[in-house]
């Protein structure tokens, strides 16, 4: 989730509320127009008289079945229409090691308890990922799957979402988020990190960068930056006039307003899920087109699994990004990676990120959007295996013992 998507996260939920509302009118409609009462001697009996045709009656059943089908079933319809059948690729092990993977939870100094795994191989080199709001660290499955077979592998759910906690203070800034991420490695152990981001991930990892520049130094071999962007996030979108137009006036009055009304606002969430309506609008914003049906699923479910109170304190946080003048001072290697027909945030983003940084590689995923990452994730997993490979940390090539 970034800022701008309070907008259809908002009018797909009104929608989700009008479309039953609209079905049960529609079929009330044909029930009044096709009954009919008459006399029978002293009897008033009813009868149906359903003029079979093109009338109001037979487009109110019509609509109106369609409708509640949709509310209850959308869901299932939605998936099979818009998304692919999967290969057998895109279904990873659960372990390509046969290794099990270990949890553990960190207590931030916030009070945050961010849940954490590790799983692969023991390195010098440990792989950590980032995932993007909204998100959890289940949606990088794909790289972990091939990541691990190498390498040391951590993943974390953010504070708020997946199975971590709130910090005591809701404070959700970024720099907050990034000192999370530092007590994280600290935590986990190990010689030297590469840090994987995507969205919000990716603007973490830079504002870790700014805000704690000598424990970056010291612990981050490398850097992958996916999806993402240095600024306001709505200055790299699409429509971003329209955007920063809408900020003051709409976006951050709505998102306070649904800090306010957040359990109404996750009925809407839930019933979008349901109605299949949460399917159309990812398919049509965070794919291009090459989505299979359980990655598009998936998707949009994780999107009602957030409280939209916290996904709401997020996006303001991210209202004041701006890292852009630090970029020439990160020391490490950089691959960026950004999607062609990425409309959340533009390519043009990944481009000045990537020519910013001096030590900087950009890979461009054709055609992608914004979850380009699942929808090329062989392509994406390779890139940052060979990423990773080329940071000159030594390989020890044990499985991981778990304690």
């Amino acid at each position: 989730m970034l800022p701008f998507t309070i907008l259809s996260i908002w009018l797909l939920g009104l929608m989700s509320l009008a479309v039953p509302i609209l079905a049960v009118y529609l079929l009330w409609k044909w029930y009044e127009a096709s009954r009919v009462l008459e006399w029978v001697g002293t009897e008033r009996v009813l009868n149906f008289e359903w003029d079979v045709g093109l009338n109001f009656p037979t487009f109110a059943l019509i609509l109106g079945s369609l409708l509640l089908l949709m509310s209850v079933a959308g869901r299932f319809i939605m998936p099979f229409l818009l998304g692919r059948l999967a290969r057998p690729a895109d279904d990873p092990a659960q372990s390509a090691t046969g290794a099990h993977s270990t949890r553990m939870r960190v207590q931030t100094p916030d009070d945050a308890q961010i849940n954490v795994e590790s799983s692969g191989m023991h390195s010098a080199l440990t792989i950590v990922l980032v995932h993007g709001w909204g998100m959890n660290s289940s949606i990088w499955k794909y790289a972990r799957s091939k990541l691990e077979k190498e390498y040391r592998v951590v993943t974390l759910d953010l504070a708020g979402l997946g199975h971590s906690s709130e910090p005591g203070n809701h404070d959700y800034r970024l720099a907050n988020l990034a000192s999370h991420l530092n007590t994280v490695l600290d935590a986990v152990g190990g010689e030297r990190f590469l840090l994987v981001g995507h969205s919000i991930g990716g603007m973490i990892t830079q504002t870790f960068f700014a805000a704690f520049p000598e424990s970056f130094t010291r612990k981050i071999a490398g850097i992958v930056l996916a999806h993402t962007t240095y600024i306001n996030p709505v200055h790299t979108c699409q429509r971003r006039k329209l955007a920063a137009a809408l900020q003051k006036a709409v976006i951050e009055p709505l998102l306070k307003f649904t800090i306010v009304v957040s359990p109404f606002v996750r009925v809407m969430q839930k019933l979008s899920y349901q109605n299949g309506l949460s399917h159309l609008s990812n398919a049509r914003s965070s794919f291009a087109g090459g989505q299979t049906r359980e990655q598009l699923d998936t998707v949009s479910k994780l999107g009602t699994h957030g409280s939209p109170k916290v996904l709401a304190r997020g996006a303001l946080a991210m209202l004041e990004l701006d890292v852009g003048p630090v970029l020439p001072q990160l020391p490490v290697p950089t691959l960026v990676v950004g999607g062609d027909k990425d409309t959340s945030t533009c390519l043009d983003a990944s481009q000045y990120i990537s020519q910013r940084i001096p030590r900087a590689t950009l890979r461009v995923l054709k055609p992608a959007k914004h979850m380009g990452l699942i929808e090329h994730h062989e392509e994406f997993s390779q890139s940052v295996l060979s990423f990773a490979r080329t940071l000159n940390v030594p390989q020890q090539g044990k499985t991981l013992t778990l304690m």
